[in-house]
């Protein structure tokens, strides 16, 4: 683990904890420009859409970092605060909700919003688990066969490494179905992706270290993350379970409480993909006359 400043930029020092979050702001964008074409997007709109997404993920961040201090405040009455004010697994739970306030102002529909982003979001989160790896922050349980972290200065169990590994194998899987696989269902990637991610994290918390017992066994025997993990789980299996029968969820009498959501941004995406339906017959009717008028002055001609 290498926490000694790399090199300085206008005063700004550069680590390599920065620097692989660089790496992966700047792979995010290159795999958002790759895959733009399948969801026909200029390179001016997969720019912007890419960097409003990277806002919106450090957005969600912050608050998790927010909600993380305020939690643990909370159970230990006021004892222990943690020092932290970025909490990255923020950006996997609020991101959705971004989106679809995204999705509102745009042409783009919620479900080709939350598809066409997913593989960059879940880059830089690997990006970022390796970068807390050279840092030496996140670490995991101490072990005589570990690698040695600096600020506890003794051998643990390189957990963010096995998180990172699995991460960028969850993004190129994530890339592989937005390239290739035509029978998953628009708007199936993210929550798909956030399912096997947590899941992956469910495990690997174990081997986490937790300085409190706050935090060691937070609820139901869990620790705090794994408890987010169950949750995000949980909230990706609805928003499946509804995409592929959203026919079933729109006659449910609960639906404006239990699922509004999900209905709202169904609604929003149907009705774009109505609208865009239409003005593609419109400028096929255009493009079809316009033939027929070039064919008529050719044949006269």
């Amino acid at each position: 683990m290498y926490p000694d400043v790399l090199f300085s930029i206008g005063g700004f020092e550069i680590d390599l904890y920065m620097l692989m979050y660089l790496v992966g702001i700047a792979g995010m964008f290159v795999i958002c420009i790759l895959t733009r074409k399948k969801y026909d997007l200029s390179k001016l709109k997969a720019g912007v859409y890419t960097l409003i997404t990277f806002v919106f993920g450090v957005l969600g961040a912050k608050l998790m970092g927010k909600i993380y201090a305020a939690s643990l405040d909370a159970v230990t009455n006021g004892e222990y605060i943690p020092n932290s004010g970025v909490c990255i697994f923020g950006a996997i739970m609020f991101l959705p909700f971004f989106m679809l306030l995204l999705s509102l102002f745009v042409r783009e529909t919620f479900r080709h919003l939350s598809d066409y982003m997913t593989p960059g979001i879940f880059f830089i989160l690997a990006c970022a688990k390796f970068g807390c790896f050279m840092e030496g922050c996140c670490y995991g349980v101490p072990s005589e066969n570990g690698v040695y972290n600096h600020i506890i200065q003794c051998n643990v169990f390189p957990v963010q490494l096995y998180e990172s590994i699995c991460t960028f194998a969850v993004t190129a899987v994530l890339i592989v179905l937005a390239l290739k696989s035509k029978k998953i269902r628009a708007g199936a990637l993210y929550p798909a992706g956030v399912i096997i991610y947590c899941s992956a994290r469910l495990f690997w918390e174990n081997f986490r270290y937790y300085g409190v017992e706050a935090e060691k066994d937070f609820f139901a025997g869990l620790t705090y993350w794994q408890c987010w993990s169950v949750a995000a789980v949980v909230f990706s299996a609805v928003w499946l379970v509804i995409l592929y029968g959203s026919e079933k969820f729109r006659s449910c009498p609960l639906k404006k409480e239990a699922i509004g959501l999900f209905i709202i941004a169904d609604n929003i995406t149907r009705k774009k993909d109505e609208k865009n339906k239409i003005k593609y017959r419109q400028n096929e009717k255009k493009y079809q006359e316009k033939a027929r008028e070039i064919k008529k002055k050719a044949h006269k001609k």
